[in-house]
Parts: C-alpha cells; structure tokens; sequence
C-alpha cells in the first residue's frame, strides 16, 4: 500500500491529480445518492480538491457533471480547499474563488476551508 503522502505529490507533479479528483467528486456523489436510495437520510459529503483542481477551468462543469449524472442535491456537497493551497498564488486563486462564490451563489454550493468552516455557503447571498 502507498501512502498518500508518497502518492499525493507525484499525481499533482503528474496531472494525474486532476482526473483522479474528477473520479473521486462523481464517486462522492453517486455514492450519496446510493446511500439515500438505500433508505438513509440525506447528507452532505465533503470532497478536497487539488491546488489543480482548484485553478481547472473544467471544475465548474466537472462539479455539475457530477451532481446531474449522481441526482444528488447541490446542498449536499461540500468542497474542501486548504487555505495554503489558495495562498499559494494569490492572484489565480482571487480569480477562482472569485468564480466559485458567483457560480455558488446560483447554485448553492458550499466551499470551505478546514481552519474557516463552511467559509462559502449558499445562505451568505441571500
């Protein structure tokens, strides 16, 4: 068994990250759905995204994707970001935060931070 500190960086050297990440957010939300469809209540998943992930110009359309294609409720994902991922580049990361807060605030999504918890939520624009 690899570690995923072994295995982490070298698919985010790789860019295998971001297609492993587009796998885990469909997973995420089918499993879900499954889990509801099994009879258990709702609730909400969290998935971490990838420094990658996170600049991807896809990544709107991959969380879409994968809330259309799994039927789950948008108010039961959760996307995660580490603050040093975001503070990494500063620019970029206004520029996608800055995108995700617009695309939340029709959607209703939720975006948070380990250390600001549930820093984006769909109540915020209201």
């Amino acid at each position: 068994m690899i570690s995923p500190v072994e295995f982490i960086p070298v698919a985010e050297d790789t860019g295998l990250i971001v297609a492993i990440g587009r796998w885990v957010l469909r997973e995420a939300c089918r499993q879900n759905m499954e889990w509801q469809r099994a009879g258990l209540r709702p609730l909400r998943v969290a998935v971490n995204l990838s420094a990658r992930q996170f600049r991807s110009d896809e990544l709107l359309n991959e969380i879409d994707a994968a809330l259309a294609e799994s039927g789950l409720a948008v108010d039961s994902l959760e996307l995660e970001v580490t603050e040093s991922m975001v503070m990494e580049d500063l620019n970029p990361s206004f520029n996608c935060w800055a995108q995700y807060m617009s695309a939340a605030s029709t959607s209703h999504w939720m975006i948070s931070a380990p250390a600001t918890p549930r820093l984006l939520t769909s109540s915020a624009f209201r």
